[in-house]
């Protein structure tokens, strides 16, 4: 008996590659979409989140949005584009 070429090999794992491949169409069609929130997320001024944020920090305790930016940025704590005062 003859041992089988290493075509005979190669086309053999090529046909199994391609019939064992998922199909976009095989996919599970009960799969839905994860639902949207029913509630809205409310915007926070900037100012307003520095605020808070330097006092969660106990890095300043004030109502000067302001001077909690500045005390943010000295700390290295900004945003991306830097703090926008409102």
């Amino acid at each position: 008996m003859k041992p089988p070429s290493l075509h005979a090999v190669g086309v053999l794992i090529s046909a199994a590659w391609l019939f064992l491949t998922p199909l976009p169409g095989m996919s599970q069609p009960d799969q839905t979409a994860p639902q949207t929130p029913q509630y809205e997320r409310a915007w926070v001024r900037e100012g307003t989140f520095a605020v808070k944020l330097a006092a969660a920090l106990k890095i300043l305790n004030t109502d000067n949005e302001a001077e909690a930016m500045r005390e943010l940025s000295w700390f290295k704590v900004e945003p991306r584009g830097g703090w926008i005062a409102d």
